[in-house]
């Protein structure tokens, strides 16, 4: 899942069986543990004297966003735990722990517990809806699934160029597993300098004009990339129709002539971007999408019209010049 070493915490450690079952690659990262019980916990300190083991309820401890990975077999029954910062969501033990750690674990990190099909299936959903709004699950298969959509359908000439967007810490991780599954395949992968203002036309060129099989970018970076033109073009017109209609209505209603000249002036602006766009043209190449946690990224647009806007907020009127007094005779 992308984690080699870190801080681990394993919030009901016990003796920390999972502790002494990490794996090799892991043998370098901090381990965090927390027990109740002062007989088993003190057992745990004696085995993995490296280990930070508190002996306290997990409701006493609090490092949110510091751990790296948390792991192990949470306690379950019905019956709650309390701590002052989940009280309100009345969780019982076991889904207290999984919220609890959660929030411990830092953006990106990762929570593998053991667990029954009842917190999937339970029909109380408070839990999952918490989870769900805070993580996304993992070990699917997902990255697999959707590298092999990708090239399949370049095989069968359904498309020629996928973007694929991900999280911002895990284009590296992904262009490893994409090599793993198609090892000369040929992908380019962005970094942060690549969208740097001085350097952003530049990488679009290489997406245009590059044999890519695909292209890996972040969230952040994804959002930088405009939008194509043709879509650009229908907005711009739209909204230059729009101000027409508003002018003529203004006009029809005998309105105020400084409100026609601020719309005049607002669809001159929008005729010379809808000019300078099309003297441009633009065309990276790309064929698919291929969104990773795509609900952080595709955000519902503003409501409310460019003409809406400007009679919501119009600009102040400068004031009229004070009229000379005639000289008395």
């Amino acid at each position: 899942m992308g984690f080699q070493t870190g801080n681990i915490l394993e919030p009901s450690c016990g003796v920390g069986n999972f502790f002494g079952m990490l794996p090799e690659e892991m043998q370098g990262s901090k381990l965090y543990g927390v027990e109740l019980d002062s007989i088993t916990g003190r057992i745990a300190k004696q085995l993995y004297p490296q280990a930070n083991i508190t002996i306290a309820g997990f409701q006493t401890t609090d490092r949110r966003d510091f751990y790296d990975l948390a792991v192990g077999n949470v306690p379950f029954g019905q019956y709650s735990v309390h701590d002052r910062a989940y009280n309100k969501l009345n969780f019982n033990i076991h889904n207290y722990f999984f919220a609890k750690s959660l929030d411990q674990v830092r953006p990106g990190g990762v929570v593998a517990f053991v667990t029954s099909r009842y917190t999937m299936d339970s029909k109380d959903s408070t839990v999952r809806r918490y989870l769900a709004q805070r993580a996304e699950l993992l070990g699917a298969g997902k990255t697999f699934e959707m590298v092999a959509a990708a090239m399949e359908s370049k095989r069968l000439g359904l498309c020629q160029k996928s973007l694929f967007v991900v999280p911002n810490h895990l284009t590296e991780q992904w262009a490893s597993e994409f090599l793993r599954l198609y090892p000369s395949a040929n992908i380019l992968v962005t970094t942060k300098k690549d969208f740097e203002s001085h350097n952003r036309k530049k990488f679009c060129a290489r997406i245009a004009t590059g044999d890519y099989d695909a292209v890996i970018i972040g969230h952040s970076q994804f959002e930088r990339i405009p939008i194509s033109r043709e879509r650009q073009e229908r907005l711009l017109r739209e909204q230059i129709n729009e101000i027409t209609d508003g002018i003529a209505e203004v006009e029809a209603s005998g309105g105020e002539r400084f409100t026609v000249k601020q719309l005049e002036r607002t669809k001159k602006s929008l005729e010379a971007r809808l000019e300078k766009l099309q003297a441009e043209g633009r065309n990276p190449g790309l064929t698919d999408l291929f969104l990773k946690q795509a609900r952080k990224v595709l955000q519902a647009p503003e409501k409310g019209s460019v003409l809406e806007k400007l009679k919501q907020e119009p600009p102040e009127r400068k004031p009229a010049a004070p009229k000379k007094r005639e000289p008395e005779r």
